[in-house]
């Protein structure tokens, strides 16, 4: 069991590794900057901003100190915002958001131990049907509901 979890918390350590790294990448590859905007500002300006906020230095050199920042819980300073930090937008919308996810749990678990006790006692479990068109048809359906939000 033990062995499990192990390897459950390295795929979900890769995974978020490679998600870390294809947003930075996306971010790049993006022509502008977080500076880009409409109206007109001096080279000098620009380049101190840069310099400010680390894009000066090169790509790997940036996305190793995004990653350690993470790792320390650093996400960094809000382009948006000056003189704010992405923590502090985080720490003001955990509460609710935990507070949404914790509901939505509730929510799901009401609603699916009654459906999994209907489909156990109508025999379905039983006779060996784990792979129904009707329990992919539902789960195509959720994912595809669902997986719209994140993008």
């Amino acid at each position: 069991m033990i062995r499990y979890f192990a390897k459950r918390l390295g795929m979900m350590l890769v995974a978020l590794f490679l998600i870390m790294l294809l947003t930075f990448c996306i971010m790049y590859a993006v022509p502008g900057g977080p500076f880009t905007s409409d109206r007109n500002m001096s080279e000098e300006v620009e380049a101190a901003l840069n310099a400010k906020y680390h894009l000066d230095r090169p790509l790997p050199e940036q996305f190793y100190e995004y990653v350690t920042g993470v790792l320390r819980g650093d996400l960094g300073p809000s382009y948006k915002y000056p003189g704010k930090e992405v923590n502090d937008f985080v720490e003001n919308g955990f509460p609710v958001s935990a507070r949404l996810g914790f509901i939505t749990i509730v929510f799901v678990l009401l609603a699916a131990i009654p459906m999994g006790k209907k489909r156990k006692m109508a025999g379905h479990a039983a006779d060996g049907l784990r792979h129904h068109r009707r329990d992919h048809s539902v789960l195509c359906h959720c994912f595809g509901s669902d997986i719209r939000i994140f993008l």
